[in-house]
């Protein structure tokens, strides 16, 4: 039965498939087929991944495979790519992709565009195309095969390992993959002032099962075949104006000179047109070992954990209680359903660390800003900023924070830190911030 899922995923993006999607995009069929070969196990094994260290993200992929199985057309996903990226299918897609991988997608589709030969935003046309395939299938195993479940899990289960192994080696996910999920954390320490460690769940590692001499042969050839699954669709949310990161960099007692704003200096990343979302390149992996013992793997050097740790790590490092304009930094995955404030599940990941770093520091306290573009209505945009700055307190108080070391405010579309004449500076320009007020 799981091999029913491959092979109709594979039928999905078979026969002249690649050919008039490189057509369509102006690319090379050969580069097209070699893109996707590197997003189908990439995209099976960051599901399969995701499943084994979050157990309850299942549930995520059986709604999403359900919902596309049943209420979109896959008969011809090639037309996809010349779409409207703003359709529903869009929408819920890309939610899930970017719930899946987070903040190391944009890495993940330089590189495979690198491998590949073909323009970056034609790699993620294509990302998306897979998964809608990768969902659909998984849909019409449960819909039309009587799957459920137990079935997935397990077809996730045995070949996640396979999956990783099909990866072309060159682009180096399965350290990736293997870590871009995983947050650990150390026995909690015997001191009282830590005994709030127990906040934060860790999700077991994955371990190996059995003797696999016969078995790991016969599952990469499964997976061999697999690679021509032409997988998976990505239908990335299309995340409007005003619904995706936002932040502040100002309190009220304070004028904002944007050119003091630490969040405001120039960070590297690009514009994702489907979402309207800044995804930032927050440079390569690191490890922030906190003072009590708690570990936080697989953030970038540049991310907003660690700029966060190493401000209130370096005691050369002080508050600037005068010029409250400055010390600001921007969450770099913090974002936001559509029309809502309610925080995608990649923004709670990105929060859990935020609260993981604070439970080390104690004795700190931050601000949260929210921050739109200048679209739109002045007064709206004020409450939108207000009522996000306020979902990323209570998420943080949620985590065991407690609420006197948290303050939000949402300052609309003032002093924004990058221009609002591109679609770029407006994505930067909606965002959450950060500042330490006391250390």
């Amino acid at each position: 039965m799981n091999s029913n899922i491959l092979n109709y995923a594979k039928e999905l993006l078979s026969g002249n498939f690649a050919d008039q999607v490189a057509g369509k995009l102006g690319e090379n069929a050969d580069g097209v087929k070699s893109a996707i070969s590197a997003i189908i196990p990439t995209i099976f094994g960051g599901i399969a991944q995701k499943v084994a260290n979050e157990p309850s993200f299942l549930s995520t992929v059986i709604s999403e495979a359900k919902n596309i199985f049943t209420n979109h057309s896959l008969s011809d996903l090639s037309g996809f790519i010349s779409g409207d990226s703003k359709t529903p299918e869009a929408t819920q897609a890309g939610s899930f992709i970017y719930d899946l991988f987070g903040g190391k997608l944009h890495v993940i589709l330089e590189k495979i565009a690198s491998f590949a030969g073909i323009k970056l935003e034609n790699v993620r046309k294509l990302f998306d195309t897979a998964q809608l395939a990768a969902l659909g299938s998984i849909g019409k195993h449960l819909t039309d095969e009587g799957g459920n479940e137990s079935s997935v899990a397990a077809f996730l289960s045995d070949n996640k390992g396979a999956f990783l192994s099909a990866i072309p080696a060159s682009l180096g996910f399965g350290n990736l993959l293997s870590g871009v999920h995983e947050v650990k954390q150390a026995a909690p320490h015997t001191a009282a002032t830590h005994s709030d460690a127990h906040y934060h769940n860790v999700q077991p590692q994955d371990k190996a099962k059995g003797d696999n001499r016969f078995f790991v042969p016969l599952i990469l050839t499964i997976i061999i075949l697999g690679l021509i699954i032409w997988l998976f669709r990505g239908c990335w949310g299309n995340e409007k104006e005003h619904d995706s990161v936002m932040g502040s960099h100002e309190d009220t007692t304070a004028v904002v000179s944007t050119e003091n704003n630490t969040a405001s200096a120039s960070a590297a990343g690009t514009l994702d047109t489907v979402t309207g979302n800044y995804i930032y390149n927050t440079g390569d992996l690191t490890t922030i070992s906190l003072p009590n013992g708690t570990k936080i793997e697989g953030v970038g050097v540049n991310s907003t954990e660690n700029k966060l740790f190493q401000f209130l790590n370096d005691a050369n490092a002080t508050v600037d209680t005068v010029d409250k304009t400055k010390g600001w930094i921007s969450f770099d995955r913090l974002y936001f359903k559509t029309s809502s404030s309610d925080l995608t599940d990649e923004s709670k990941k990105q929060l859990e660390n935020i609260s993981l770093i604070l439970k080390a520091f104690p004795n700190a306290t931050v601000k949260l800003g929210g921050y739109t573009d200048n679209s739109g209505n002045p007064d709206s945009n004020l409450k939108l900023s207000t009522s996000r700055a306020n979902a990323a307190q209570a998420a943080l108080i949620a985590d065991g924070i407690e609420a006197g070391r948290l303050a939000a405010e949402g300052y609309g579309e003032q002093h924004p830190i990058a221009t609002n004449e591109t679609a770029e500076g407006k994505a930067q320009n909606r965002r959450i911030d950060v500042r330490v007020t006391k250390k």
